[in-house]
Parts: C-alpha cells; structure tokens; sequence
C-alpha cells in the first residue's frame, strides 16, 4: 500500500505541518520529512549555481558576439533576472551568501562548455579563466 507521500506529496507536506503544529510527533513521517528538508536546502543551492552559470554564458555572448549584443535585451534582461533570483534566495538564506564566490571557477568552467555549444565558437576563443571578479557578475 502506498503512503500519503508516495501519492500526494503536497497533502503529505500540509499533513506533516499539521502534526508539527500540534505537538504530536509520534506521528511524523520523520525519514521522508528529513530527507525532504535536506532536499530543500540542495534545491537552493542549485539554483544559485545554475543562475550563476546562466549570468556567465550571457556575459560571454556579449564579450565574444559583440555584434549580436544590439539584436535583443533578452541577454541583459536574463541576466538581471539571475542575479535578482540569487539575490532573493541569499535574503532568504543568508548562510549561502558564499557560495558564488566559492562557485565561480566551477560555473565559469561549465558556461564556458555551454557558449562553446550555443555560439559555435571555438574553446580556444574564450579566456580560461573567468575574466570578471564575483562583484562585476553579481552587477555590484
């Protein structure tokens, strides 16, 4: 027989809530509530990497494809639109504050692989190391 969380997860996150707020923890689904609040944490952080790379690739395009900069904002808006992303989830979780800067190298190096695929440009085109400091990609 399946469980509530293996059927619904969001009665499953509103039942274990309900639980919490009445003091009757003998009743917990304590595994899966664990496992989904350490999932939770990790989610977070994925999403400032993969924002983080996001800002990169852009900043590439415009570095490497300077006469493609005047086609759209789309570039520069996503930009805009990943940094406010990282800037909401560190107001919220102020304890991930480090963690672009101890991602840079990493991300550089993965947006790097991805403009080399959305562009068609050479790897040997681009600098090997990320040529903008945390603060230039943050926008600060």
């Amino acid at each position: 027989m399946k469980t509530l969380y293996e059927t619904d997860f969001y009665a499953w996150t509103q039942e274990q809530a309900d639980i919490l707020k009445e003091k009757d923890h003998h009743d917990l689904d304590c595994i899966n509530l664990i496992e989904e609040i350490e999932s939770m944490g990790r989610a977070d952080k994925r999403c400032i990497k993969s924002h983080l790379v996001r800002i990169l690739i852009h900043m590439l395009k415009f570095k490497y494809q300077p006469a493609r900069q005047a086609d759209s904002t789309s570039w520069t808006d996503s930009i805009n639109d990943a940094r406010f992303q990282i800037e909401a989830i560190i107001d919220d979780s102020p304890s991930l504050r480090n963690l672009p800067s101890e991602y840079l190298v990493k991300a550089y190096a993965r947006a790097l692989s991805e403009s080399c695929r959305e562009t068609g440009l050479q790897l040997s085109l681009f600098a090997k190391e990320c040529p903008w400091t945390l603060e230039e990609v943050m926008g600060e």
